[in-house]
Parts: structure tokens; sequence; C-alpha cells
């Protein structure tokens, strides 16, 4: 996953081939359950990617494209 978007609260970045890493943090979800991952990741979603500013930003930049 892109490391600018997955924070400890709603997954885990690995490095390719870091198998113990992938372990622990395996381990890890299901020691918390993955229902605590789940409400964070759509808890996330909606702050960062609220439909209403995502289309206002589309709209901004398409017509700053179109005014230049």
């Amino acid at each position: 996953a892109n490391p600018e978007l997955v924070t400890n609260e709603v997954g885990f970045v690995i490095n390719p081939n870091d198998y113990q890493t992938m372990v622990d943090c395996i381990n890890k979800i299901l020691k918390n359950g993955k229902e605590e991952y789940s409400e964070n990741c759509i808890k996330r979603a909606h702050l960062l990617f609220n439909k209403s500013k995502q289309f206002n930003q589309y709209f901004q930049l398409y017509s700053n494209l179109l005014n230049k």
C-alpha cells in the first residue's frame, strides 16, 4: 500500500520480502481484531475522500486547466 495513505491505525506498510514483519503484523491484527482496523479504515476514508470535497477539487483543477 501507499505509505502516505496507510497509518498504524488502519494497517501496515511492509517492505517486500520482510516476512517476519508480515507475520508480526498479522499477529497484531489477530490480537486487536480486524474490526478495529475496519472501523478506522472507514473513518479515514470518509475524512480523506469526501465526495463533495473531491468533486470540488476536480472541478477547480479542470477549471484551471481550461483557463490556461
